[in-house]
């Protein structure tokens, strides 16, 4: 039998490799795939370990489909990964305003009422791009709606209590139709803090 100590470092392990597999994927889209300007990377926000939950297959290849309709083009390439990191679809885009994806993405993400579960990330050769970039503000906290990244900075709630929003969000996604409410435009103070 083996020890905690080792039992947690081999899961730590494989959520390393995993996001190293997602970022060699990346690359092969951004740096060796001709025409391609945009990589796109489709996640969840699973806090915790495991980084897999009931029904994230199905949330993410529903935002996929989600982004590409809003786009209105077919990305020159798809993969999806499963590994310790969780499940990703990574899309890659030539010819795209890379600006313009992620204001999409960022639409997805804060339209839905499924959407806070979605890490949508578009990144380019100079980086990713950030909702600061776009003048959007952080992204609120699931339990307490102040600014998720302090919330997380701080440990402010515990891991059981954030997974379990995001598995209700996420089961929620098998639920709900395909529509944005609110859009961007009209979200609340609220989650702008």
């Amino acid at each position: 039998m083996k020890d905690s100590g080792h039992a947690h470092s081999e899961v730590l392990l494989g959520i390393l490799k995993g996001r190293e597999e997602r970022a060699f994927v990346q690359h092969m889209f951004l740096r060796l795939v001709h025409g391609v300007n945009a990589a796109v990377q489709i996640a969840l926000n699973v806090p915790g370990v495991p980084k897999r939950i009931c029904g994230d297959d199905e949330a993410i290849m529903k935002a996929r489909d989600l982004l590409i309709a809003s786009l209105g083009c077919t990305p020159a390439f798809s993969s999806s990964l499963r590994n310790g990191a969780g499940v990703a679809v990574l899309l890659a885009f030539g010819g795209s305003d890379p600006v313009s994806v992620k204001t999409e993405a960022v639409r997805i993400e804060d339209g839905l009422r499924w959407g806070r579960a979605l890490d949508i990330d578009v990144l380019t050769e100079g980086g990713a791009i950030s909702r600061e970039r776009l003048g959007i503000p952080h992204r609120a906290c699931i339990i307490c709606g102040n600014d998720a990244k302090e919330c997380a900075k701080l440990g402010a709630h515990p891991y059981a209590e954030l997974r379990e929003r995001i598995a209700m969000l996420v089961r929620e996604a098998s639920q709900s139709p395909e529509e944005f409410s609110p859009p961007l435009s009209s979200r609340s103070d609220k989650s702008s803090r």
